[in-house]
């Protein structure tokens, strides 16, 4: 397996957009769409499951991460268009597209935008419309926190943001030993190999590289109303929930399977946040391909 492959390519308004690549360079190409904090590092945590596919995963870095350039008031429904240029740009007319937790917004808006360039579209305990107080209260209370600030006050959030994006940088692996305290046993038990927690916290420092506007940016995006309806997607989704997921609790995929019009939902009892991608990497692939 060849390692990660880092790029950037220059979008039509001048920014940067950086993205990392791994496994085959001829296979079925699927855009990975990073969770939060997150970055194209991400995907390494996959790699070892691709010596046997034929993929090619492209994770391109949302604006203000790792090595894409911050843009101003951008909202979910614009990401489909920087998406189209990376496409064009790598000479691809299809593919399909893998939301994890926090890039699950931005493939829903995909598949919203460009049904006809997608293959697939696969969520994986991906975050929805965090509207209902109810589906809030599941959420893990830092989470929770985060979100209600930013719903009410851009400043303030800001400020939270800009402080937790220095302990990020400075200290990735205490904030995973942090929420590993507070994960099921089966987040547990995949996140406890030294390699992975490496893994993670590479891709959480090399999330606020360049500052914390990105982020900050993110949880306002999340904790308001999408410029989007998810109930307007008219193509077929597939939603992958773990039952143990404090991170993303099921209720959210259970939300989004109703407002879907063409949704087929898999919820697996023993699986938790970070669990859930690693032990069901089959049944994902083969969904996505």
């Amino acid at each position: 397996m060849s390692p990660l492959r880092s790029n950037q390519i220059i979008l039509k308004d001048g920014r940067r957009l950086g993205y990392g690549e791994i496994g085959d360079p001829g296979g079925s190409p699927v855009f990975y769409f990073h969770g939060f904090p997150g970055s194209r590092l991400e995907i390494e945590l996959v790699s070892h499951y691709l010596e046997e596919t034929k993929m090619r995963i492209i994770a391109p870095e949302r604006p203000g991460f790792g090595l894409s350039d911050f843009k101003k008031g951008r909202t979910i429904g614009e990401w489909p268009d920087d998406l189209l240029q990376l496409a064009e740009d790598l000479g691809l007319d299809q593919f399909a597209v893998l939301g994890l937790s926090g890039g699950g917004p931005y493939a829903l808006a995909c598949a919203w935008k460009i049904p006809a360039r997608l293959t697939s579209v696969v969520i994986v305990c991906g975050l929805g419309p965090v509207d209902d107080a109810e589906m809030l209260r599941q959420i893990l209370w830092l989470n929770r926190f985060g979100l209600s600030v930013a719903r009410k006050s851009v400043i303030l959030s800001d400020r939270l943001v800009s402080l937790a994006a220095i302990f990020i940088r400075h200290f990735p692996e205490k904030i995973i030993e942090h929420l590993l305290k507070r994960m099921p046993s089966p987040d547990q038990e995949v996140l406890n190999p030294p390699g992975v927690r490496e893994i993670l916290s590479q891709s959480f420092r090399e999330a606020v590289r360049f500052g914390y506007r990105g982020p900050a940016r993110e949880v306002i995006l999340y904790s308001r109303p999408w410029d989007f309806r998810v109930e307007d997607i008219r193509m077929a989704v597939d939603l992958f929930y773990g039952e143990e997921d404090t991170i993303v609790p099921s209720i959210f995929g259970k939300r989004l399977e109703k407002m879907i019009p063409r949704c087929q939902a898999s919820f697996f009892p023993h699986e938790g946040h970070f669990s859930l991608i690693l032990n069901q990497w089959q049944a994902i692939i083969e969904k996505l391909i």
